[in-house]
């Protein structure tokens, strides 16, 4: 991805107690938001793996290897594919922007033909340009000054094809909305260097719309 999984984050201290204004929401109404969240989407690390299937000729070109996006903006740049190649290397990688795919399907991507992936030289990292700032592996504060855990993973819409929501874990977050794991990218005012930046208001924010 644009950031990959693995990315280190910045180094600040661990917020794991409860948040002394966290309220108890019912466990039928939780789970209806998480799923309400959830549907006719994926996460990033589920796009991970996805076969790319040709619908011309029935033919599995290949499997995602990475992730695109540009968090800033919510697009999905698209998926790259390895192919060829063996276990010293060789092969070559092909990337599948967003407007080539046919359908991000529940099991598969499907696309036209082969023609419309391209084969890249450049290293995922260097896709700065059009990915923007990274934003996995980073802590999700407060405007006044709360950190709520870290940005985990990427929610996106299969028929959009838009970054919708980002998957928040561990910290106050947990303790604030009792399950709901994802903060929907309209309540994200800033990305930095280090840190990414929602309204102190955001637990009431995220219940409205969910």
């Amino acid at each position: 991805m644009n950031t990959p999984y693995s990315t280190s984050a910045p180094s600040f201290p661990d917020a794991t107690e409860t948040h002394p204004n966290a309220t108890e929401r019912p466990a039928t109404e939780r789970v209806a938001a998480a799923k309400s969240m959830r549907e006719g989407k994926k996460t990033g690390k589920q796009l991970i793996g996805t076969p790319v299937i040709s619908l011309d000729d029935g033919t599995e070109i290949g499997q995602v290897h990475d992730v695109i996006f540009n968090a800033r903006q919510g697009n999905l740049v698209g998926v790259t594919i390895p192919v060829g190649g063996g276990f010293f290397g060789g092969g070559k990688t092909l990337l599948l922007r967003s407007a080539g795919i046919f359908a991000l399907g529940e099991d598969a991507i499907t696309v036209q033909n082969s023609n419309v992936l391209e084969e890249i030289s450049r290293k995922i990292e260097e896709f700065g340009d059009e990915a923007g700032e990274p934003v996995l592996g980073k802590r999700l504060m407060t405007d006044d000054g709360s950190f709520l855990g870290r940005i985990d993973d990427i929610l996106v819409d299969r028929t959009t094809r838009k970054v919708v929501a980002y998957e928040v874990s561990g910290g106050l977050w947990n303790d604030l909305m009792r399950g709901q794991t994802d903060v929907p990218i309209e309540h994200i005012t800033a990305i930095g260097r280090d840190v990414v930046i929602v309204p102190a208001a955001i637990k009431d924010m995220v219940q409205e719309t969910t």
